[in-house]
This record gives C-alpha cells, structure tokens and sequence, in this order.
C-alpha cells in the first residue's frame, strides 16, 4: 500500500504506530506503553483495554474478541464464498450462553420444552442474528463456541479426544486457539501449523489488522 503519512490518514497512522509500538514492547516485556487508541470495528468500540488483553501474551480473550472474529467469518463467507473450504456459518458467544441457560431452567422437565416463536434462538437459526447471518438450514456446519465454565459440565457431553492435533501451552490462550481452530478448518489449512508458539503472533496479527484495517483480511 506504500507509506503513509500522517497528514493523509492520521486515524490509520496512528493505530498502525500504536500497535507496533506495543508489540515492540511487548517483546521487551514491558506492558508501560500500551495502545492508547480507539476503533469502531463493525458493531464494537474497541479501546486501550480490549485491545491490552488482546496482544498481551497469556492473557484470557475476552467473548467480545471472539464474537470479533466469527463476526468476520461470517461475513466474509456471505460475500466472498469461494474463499472457503467449507458451508458454514457461525454465532456469537451468546447462543452457548442462552442454551445453557434453557437447559438450566428446564432441564427437569426437557421433554415438555418448547421454544418460544420469540425466542432469541430462534433468531439465531432463522439467520435473523447476529447481523450479517445465514440460516442453519442453508448451510453444512455452524461454529458454535462454547465454555463450559465447569469441567464437571463435560459430563454431559459425549467428548472425542483427537490425537495429534496442536495443544495450547498456556492457560490464557485457548481463545485464540478457538479463533484459529475454527479459521483453519473453514479453510482446509493444516492443523499441523498451528501450534503454541505462534499464538503470541496470531494474537499481534489481529489487533494490527483490527486497528489499521478496521477487518479481519480473510
């Protein structure tokens, strides 16, 4: 794209520098100088503290950082399809949330449930949310993500263990394995590639593209 000048586009300049200047630091581990910036990345307001937890390296994601990412997964799948390996859509954290919440409630009486025709589920499926969305029924697969929260909830789910496949090395970075799991697989890439010491620099991948191109470059 060439070299920018601040004159020209100092919203850009300034969020590119901001992030260099962290990631810079970062490798320093020195947190003093973090992003000072604040960006409208299509329905969030992303500020000096999403975009710390972002970058800094084995820090917890928040859901907002991934619900960023499938944001642009499924909007990249609606414009530009060819670019994928696969017929997917994909939600934001809040669909886990309220199931989880559903089963709670009714978990006693689960065969007597029914959904109401307002429910925000339902929403969900009919590809009416979140925005831009397609519908379950027109689609292969839909990436969910899901935390459990408690190990003893994995009790109640019939869970394949995969052998040789990457494996996180740090608590804090199992959301961006969630991100990259699900990208790899969108695309076909081998999982072979995606191991734990890279995660620090998917991590700075993200928030530069965040913060200069206001996307996620598909």
């Amino acid at each position: 794209m060439g070299d920018l000048e601040d004159e020209d586009h100092p919203v850009e300049v300034n969020a590119y520098a901001a992030a260099g200047a962290t990631m810079e630091n970062k490798k320093k581990k020195d947190y003093s100088i973090l992003l000072s910036i604040e960006v409208d990345i299509g329905y969030l307001h992303a500020d000096k503290e999403w975009f710390e937890s972002l970058v800094q390296h084995g820090s917890w994601l928040k859901d907002m950082h991934i619900d960023v990412a499938f944001y642009f997964f499924h909007k990249w799948i609606i414009e530009k399809p060819p670019a994928f390996s696969q017929n997917f859509t994909t939600t934001d954290t809040m669909v886990w949330k309220n199931m989880k919440a559903r089963w709670e409630k009714h978990a006693k009486k689960w065969n007597k449930f029914q959904m109401q025709a307002d429910d925000i589920l339902v929403d969900y499926v009919n590809g009416l949310h979140p925005i831009p969305s397609m519908k379950w029924s027109e689609v292969d697969i839909v990436y969910v993500s899901i935390n459990s929260g408690d190990p003893k909830s994995e009790e109640q789910w019939d869970i394949e263990r995969l052998h040789d496949v990457p494996q996180q090395e740090y608590d804090g970075d199992c959301g961006m394995f969630l991100i990259k799991y699900a990208e790899y697989l969108m695309h076909d890439h081998p999982l072979s590639s995606l191991t734990g010491s890279r995660i620090d620099w998917f991590r700075e991948k993200m928030a530069t593209e965040l913060s200069y191109f206001k996307i996620l470059p598909m």
